[in-house]
Formats: C-alpha cells, sequence, structure tokens
C-alpha cells in the first residue's frame, strides 16, 4: 500500500513538472514566432528559446505547427478573458461594451499587430488555428449578447446587434493604424449603435 500512495505522489509530481515545461515551452514558441515570424521558428530554435533538449520539445509537440495551434488556442483564450473581464467589470453597461471591445482589439493589436511579422502569423492563424479564434469570436459574441440582453440595449435583438457590435469594430481594429486610433473607432461606433 505504502508503494501505491508513493508512486501515486511522484506521478502527481511528475505531471506538475510536465505542465510547467509545457507553459515554458509554449511561452518560448510564442516569443519566437512574434519576433522572428512563423517559418523562420524552427524546433531546434523553440527548445534553445525554452532551454530544453530538442528531444524534450519532441516529446510534448511532434512539430511546430501543434506547437503554433496550442500557442494560438492560448492567445484566443486570453483575449476572451480580457474581454470578459472588462465586460463585467464595474461601469456602466456602455462603458462596459466599449471597454472589452477595446480590450479585445487591444490584444490583437499589441501581441500579433505590433510584430514585425503579423502578415505571416495571420496567415499560419487562418490555416493553423482559425477554429480556435472562430470559437473565441462566438464566445464573445455570445457574452455581448447576454449583457445587451440583460441591461436591455440596442434597438434590435441582443444577439443581432452583438453581431453587429463585434464584426463593425473588427472593421474598425483592422484599419486603424494605431492602438489610439481602433480605441477613438471602436467607442464611437458603439455609442452610435446603441444610440448613446
Amino acid at each position: 500500500m505504502l508503494y501505491l500512495v508513493r508512486e501515486w505522489r511522484r506521478l502527481k509530481e511528475d505531471s506538475k513538472i510536465a505542465a510547467v515545461r509545457r507553459r515554458r515551452i509554449l511561452e518560448a514558441a510564442r516569443s519566437l514566432m512574434l519576433r522572428e515570424g512563423f517559418r523562420a521558428a524552427t524546433m531546434e530554435g523553440i527548445a534553445k528559446e525554452a532551454s530544453i533538449a530538442k528531444a524534450t520539445l519532441y516529446a510534448y509537440f511532434p512539430d511546430k505547427e501543434n506547437i503554433f495551434k496550442s500557442v494560438a488556442e492560448a492567445m484566443a483564450q486570453e483575449m476572451v478573458e480580457g474581454f470578459r473581464a472588462e465586460l463585467h467589470a464595474e461601469a456602466s453597461p456602455v462603458k462596459r461594451v466599449i471597454a472589452a471591445l477595446q480590450a479585445k482589439h487591444r490584444y490583437i493589436f499589441e501581441t500579433v499587430r505590433a510584430s514585425a511579422q503579423a502578415d505571416e502569423l495571420f496567415a499560419a492563424k487562418n490555416q493553423l488555428a482559425k477554429k480556435a479564434f472562430a470559437e473565441a469570436d462566438q464566445q464573445i459574441v455570445k457574452n455581448l449578447a447576454e449583457l445587451l440582453e440583460t441591461e436591455a440595449l440596442g434597438a434590435w435583438h441582443p444577439h443581432e446587434t452583438a453581431s453587429l457590435l463585434f464584426y463593425a469594430t473588427l472593421g474598425v481594429a483592422n484599419h486603424a493604424a494605431t492602438n489610439g486610433e481602433m480605441e477613438e473607432g471602436v467607442r464611437r461606433l458603439v455609442q452610435a449603435i446603441l444610440g448613446v
């Protein structure tokens, strides 16, 4: 019986170490890919950036495409979490909608769009991780619709208004040259659509 307890503790400790190592790999890959781009990032470069052996890296991920997909999934989740934090903050409902949409677009602006490799990274995202970001976008629209319905905001149905807000601000964000320009455009657009 004592052997089983020791073995269980060892396995539990091993899983903690594996989780820390996996997180370190993903952080290193994210940093390297944002700096050098998807094509220039290699398994060897990711291993070096993570300060691990290349064989260790392959024990966690079979190739850089799987690493990229995992990095993108984590980034999509971070984006949603930042959006939700602003959506549930203490402020008026309209200010929360504005701040949440600004946070969503700011996250992309400050991470991927700030990279010299932005076009390449967006192309890789569309090829390898489109589903993760589509699901994140659906979560954001759903959360917006719930707030609009709860607060009785918007002239149309809450889901239609949420979709309009999301996709219209996406257009503003994609054409903004600076973060400030994006934030001002999002603010003005949300106020116009919600009639404030």
